[in-house]
């Protein structure tokens, strides 16, 4: 067999995994995150099957590693800590030191930015405090690892991704007016910050967005794939990334013969899946949820998930406590079906990989509070008859039952944990946490 190896950029990767599977002929294209090689932000412009980079930013003046290294100094690890402090940022005044925050980093005409390596220690050394002493005798003491989280750290969070936000809409303006395109793709580890992506379409700058599902790393080896496919091969553009759901799959078969290994379980064949189901989320159940194809990415988005109703708004504690045993501050994802997002939320763009937040309105917050977070935004998936219609069935017939079209989506796991994957792995972690029923294939599952 022949063949040849091909070393692919980094950010070329995340471009490509971005551009050439997004749905449009010709786009704007961003990515950012901690580094790749030398490069942290890379500017390009997408025609056909073919793009141009427009500009880069190198290491170490990098918007994912200062994003990281405060996490750090709140007191999280320096990878998982991004989402965590997204969420925690809404508890904050962003206004207390988004003036000092501002003075970090110096924003070129160009869109480029440079970092001021005065607050910060990461470009010299891995071995200590990523925040220098000229940040620590500005900000504050480092809060430690579990430590009681104070409005301190709420408002350094929230400062912080004030000014995240405000150093991309800085390079998304004049990726605009360099390109003078409508459409923009967003990729690599900063692109999973769904608080800044549902702000780019607020803003205006562009009228589409297109976050694929797994914008971070990950999603480097499809930008790899279609590098090589589209821009080496010159192969025309024919596939548009519309699911996540490629993962493995189990048969009933397969299921079956798990559920028959398993002790101190019972388990019936359902007739209709959705509306059985339904019925247990309308009563206030937790329900495991493993169907079809595992998600790609980092979001569960209906294949394996743990649902419940969106109320009351306790739900969201009893969540956190009883089953995902994780931080109380961190809000869950509402499901809506596609049609109904206007309805429910000040937007109607599409979500269907969790990555854009809206502000919830104000007449549906008292009827879905576990899913709106406390400064009034939720998550949103959005999901449509063509793309995943097992879940949309189930969301359906969950509004026939109460009127409401959304659910509560989280990942099925605990924290720590990586996200199920295998029968085996749905029954174990249900099994051994709170979670009330299992639905997987087309059995309902309950412990003895």
């Amino acid at each position: 067999l022949r063949f040849k190896f091909h070393f692919i950029e980094h950010h070329l990767c995340h471009q490509s995994s971005s551009f050439l599977v997004s749905p449009f002929e010709e786009a704007a294209s961003l990515s950012v995150d901690g580094a790749g090689e030398w490069t942290t932000t890379m500017m390009a412009h997408g025609q056909g099957n073919r793009f141009k980079v427009l500009g880069k930013v190198s290491a170490p003046h990098s918007l994912g590693t200062l994003y990281n290294s405060v996490c750090e100094y709140l007191g999280f690890t320096f990878l998982d800590g991004p989402g965590k402090v997204m969420g925690l940022a809404s508890y904050g005044d962003p206004e207390r030191f988004y003036p000092e925050f501002k003075k970090m980093i110096v924003l070129n005409n160009d869109g480029t930015f440079k970092l001021d390596f005065s607050y910060f220690d990461f470009h010299v050394s891995r071995n200590k405090d990523r925040c220098s002493k000229k940040f620590l005798s500005i900000i504050g003491p480092k809060r430690k690892k579990d430590g009681e989280l104070t409005q301190h750290s709420y408002d350094v969070a929230a400062g912080l991704q004030k000014l995240l936000e405000e150093a991309c809409f800085h390079i998304l303006t004049k990726l605009q007016q360099k390109t003078k395109s409508k459409n923009l793709c967003l990729s690599g580890g900063v692109a999973l910050n769904s608080v800044m992506n549902g702000k780019v379409l607020k803003k205006g700058i562009f009228d589409d967005v297109f976050v694929q599902a797994a914008a971070s790393d990950a999603g480097c080896s499809i930008g790899a794939a279609f590098y090589i496919h589209n821009m080496i091969l010159r192969q025309p553009r024919n596939f548009v990334f519309k699911t996540a759901c490629i993962g493995k799959q189990f048969s009933n078969e397969e299921i079956t013969l798990e559920l028959q290994k398993t002790k101190n379980i019972s388990y019936r064949k359902l007739e209709n899946v959705h509306d059985e189901t339904a019925k247990l989320l309308a009563a206030g159940k937790i329900v495991g949820w493993f169907q079809g194809r595992a998600e790609f990415g980092p979001r569960s988005l209906g294949s394996r998930s743990i649902i419940t109703a969106p109320y009351p708004g306790k739900m969201k504690d009893i969540l956190n406590h009883r089953v995902k045993h994780r931080e109380s501050f961190r809000p869950f994802a509402p499901v809506i079906l596609q049609e109904k997002t206007g309805e429910y939320f000040d937007m109607d763009y599409p979500s269907p990989f969790m990555l854009l937040v809206y502000n919830v309105k104000p007449d549906k917050r008292d009827k879905i509070p576990a899913v709106t977070h406390v400064d009034n935004t939720g998550r949103v998936q959005t999901v449509n008859k063509q793309e995943n219609p097992s879940f949309y069935n189930l969301v359906a017939s969950f509004e026939k039952i109460t009127g409401v079209p959304v659910i509560l989506n989280t990942s099925f796991n605990v924290q720590g944990e990586p996200i199920v994957n295998s029968p085996y792995d749905a029954i174990n972690c249900f099994l051994t946490t709170d979670i009330d029923f299992l639905v997987i294939g087309n059995y309902v599952v309950s412990k003895d």
